[in-house]
């Protein structure tokens, strides 16, 4: 059991003011950009430079025009190091006379466990700034990717310290210049700036055009982050824990305009392990303790001894009161600006105060996520609907003296279990919705519906209660090339249709019973002695089984009449091609490819033109030129087709047919 005392006002108290230094873990908005130079002027701007730096001018050209064929891949540009025959100075001179943009972007090294700057030359071959802009907005991008990995990193290396109990040493060392653990008091408070995110983004030497965005981005809405990231391929599962960590909260705590501090992760402030219950003090609570004691120390020098006598020498709940005495003496707030190089010390207190403050409420999300995750967990390989109740949810009674009372975290619980976007679920029918609610993940109800015999009209209902009006009819899709999907699929329309069957059955005779009456039985025997009632009921039964074959509830229930026309060496050969030409399907290449070519070009185009699947459509436009074709699913797609067009409109060397296929996807574009 935690003492909440000593969370409060703990006893073993450290001294961050003389603490050496130890080994740790060390929307956007975007610049204007011109149009650049064309072929003509170039040549005149390039007149002072060997002429085989027009090959590095190639070069650039051609690394823009991979970033578009790789998906928006800041790394395939070219770096200003690359180059053979310009030098890293000459970089400005391009950027000036608009030969090339100049910018950069953030990389992370995970084993420095340090950012870095990678500045990057810009020159796509259609020249137009609306291109330059994508890049830079992909190079922005990138860096955002590379700062959440860093902080994913970071979140486990600050986490590591604290249980070695070396963080709070990590953080006072960082105010001693060069280790002297003997640096006054002004040498410490000129040093506060160096606890800020801003710090880091100084200490790589990145400029403002990209700093600017980048805080914007980490400070902003998290859903409007990832939504500019998602599509990106440098948006890792790394990226993305640093971001579900602070539980949709900014990643950036901004306590100043220019002084930030990288938000606690929510879920690293309290573990809870086989019911036992661990807080874990963030680093932003060490820092508002750092504060804190200079704060202290500052006061203690500042005010005459017969006014400082209300000074406590240890501890944290005096920290308003210090904020106060400096906020009504302007001679010493004065004093603690002129200390600290100008920093506005009382507003960063402040600052840390007021999120110090927001702590606690932030240690109840977590543990409520902990509380979460473990009902999740009951679900885990588990095809049949579990009940999650209050006879099942079991806390450690410290917990709830702690944070609130067990009947409060039961219904937050509850509460998140309702909105989990992966669960289905449906209260208890048997008593009121305290009793609890039958949980299963969505992708296991096909699963449970084939093995649960006796469940499935339950189940059905269950899916039709959690957002699919069609119950477990929106659960049965069109087979796909996956050899186990298959095998569910089918599994499942036969299962349906047994149930349908049964269902069937039971209304009959739910009617046959309700009809009742001594004259109805004889009528019954009598039909039934003339073979009536079998054939009323096998045309009842065959209307269930046709309306099941024929899909009338979209089911399937057996395998594919046709087999797929295209071989599968041919297939491979045509996924192949795709890829490589970020998908297009050139027949050509689909030709050269193949491993023992044996059909002509009208033969491959029959193929993909009548595939079984019908996934590919062929661009017209270009049948004269160079026939090709493209996914069905692409032909529809605004961002495909967006980003395909800014590909095309690069190409540092087109073909001639390239005019007239830009031309029909933007005609294809602009008609969704």
């Amino acid at each position: 059991m935690i003492d909440t005392e000593e969370r409060t006002e703990p006893d073993d108290e450290e001294d961050l003011l003389s603490l050496k230094a130890t080994p740790g873990a060390p929307g956007l908005t975007l610049p204007e950009q011109p149009d650049l130079i064309d072929e003509g002027d170039l040549r005149n701007a390039m007149a002072q430079f060997n002429p085989l730096a027009m090959r590095d001018i190639a070069t650039i050209e051609k690394g823009v025009e991979h970033f578009f064929l790789f998906n928006g891949s800041h790394r395939a540009l070219i770096r200003v190091d690359q180059l053979q025959f310009l030098r890293s100075a000459d970089a400005r001179f391009l950027a000036e006379r608009r030969v090339a943009a100049e910018f950069e972007y953030l990389d992370y090294n995970v084993q420095t466990r340090r950012l870095t700057r990678t500045p990057v030359l810009i020159r796509p071959a259609s020249l137009k700034a609306d291109q330059v802009a994508k890049v830079i907005r992909g190079c922005i991008h990138g860096s955002l990717c590379a700062v959440l990995e860093w902080i994913a990193d970071r979140d486990d290396d600050l986490y590591a310290m604290e249980e070695k109990g070396e963080l709070a040493r990590h953080i006072g060392s960082q105010l001693h210049p060069d280790g002297n653990e003997e640096s006054g008091l002004v040498a410490q408070l000129s040093r506060l700036s160096f606890l800020s995110f801003e710090s880091i983004l100084d200490g790589t030497g990145a400029r403002t055009e990209l700093c600017a965005p980048l805080l914007s981005g980490l400070r902003g809405p998290v859903a409007d982050l990832i939504t500019e990231l998602s599509d990106r391929s440098a948006f890792s599962p790394k990226c993305r824990l640093a971001l579900d960590r602070r539980a949709g909260q900014p990643p950036l705590l901004s306590i100043l305009p220019d002084w930030s501090l990288v938000r606690p992760a929510a879920l690293s402030l309290v573990e809870m392990k086989e019911g036992n219950l661990r807080e874990i003090r963030s680093e932003l609570e060490w820092i508002h303790l750092l504060f804190v004691q200079l704060a202290r120390k500052i006061l203690l020098e500042a005010l005459p001894a017969d006014e400082a006598g209300w000074i406590e020498r240890r501890g944290i709940s005096q920290d308003e009161r210090y904020l106060k005495t400096i906020r009504s003496h302007p001679s010493i707030e004065a004093r603690f600006a002129a200390a600290s190089s100008n920093f506005p010390f009382a507003d960063a207190f402040e600052g840390i105060i007021r999120e110090q403050r927001k702590l606690g409420k932030i240690r109840v999300n977590g543990l409520v996520e902990i509380l979460l995750q473990e009902a999740l967990s009951r679900m885990n390989m588990r095809f049949e609907p579990v009940l999650f109740s209050k006879d099942n949810f079991t806390v450690n009674k410290s917990i709830t003296r702690m944070y609130s009372n067990e009947d409060d975290l039961y219904e937050a619980v509850i509460e998140r279990l309702m909105a989990h976007p992966e669960v289905l679920k449906t209260p208890e029918r048997r008593s009121d919705l305290s009793a609890g609610l039958y949980i299963l993940y969505r992708a296991n109800l096909p699963r449970a519906f084939i093995s649960a015999r006796n469940r499935r009209s339950f189940l059905h209902v269950m899916a039709r209660e959690s957002g699919h009006p069609g119950g477990i009819y929106d659960f049965a899709r069109i087979a796909t090339d996956n050899p186990t999907l298959q095998k569910e699929q089918l599994e499942l329309s036969r299962a349906i249709k047994e149930w349908e069957n049964t269902l069937e059955a039971e209304k009959r005779k739910k009617e046959k019973k309700a009809r009742g009456g001594f004259f109805q039985r004889i009528l019954d025997f009598f039909l039934a002695l003339f073979g009536q009632e079998k054939r009323k009921e096998r045309r009842a039964e065959d209307f269930s089984e046709v309306g099941a074959l024929t899909g009338r509830r979209g089911v399937i229930v057996g395998p594919r009449q046709k087999v797929r026309k295209i071989p599968p060496r041919v297939e491979e050969t045509i996924q192949a091609v795709e890829e490589t030409h970020k998908g297009f399907i050139w027949l050509d290449e689909v030709l050269k490819h193949l491993p023992d070519p044996k059909l002509s070009s009208d033969a491959l185009g029959d193929l993909l033109f009548y595939d079984q699947e019908g996934r590919y459509t062929e661009i017209r436009a270009l049948q004269n030129q160079r026939r090709v074709f493209i996914a069905r699913e692409n032909e529809s797609s605004r961002e495909w087709l967006t980003s395909t067009l800014d590909y095309l409109e690069n190409l540092s060397r087109p073909g001639p047919e390239i005019p007239d296929l830009r031309s029909a996807l933007q005609k294809r574009l602009e008609s969704l």
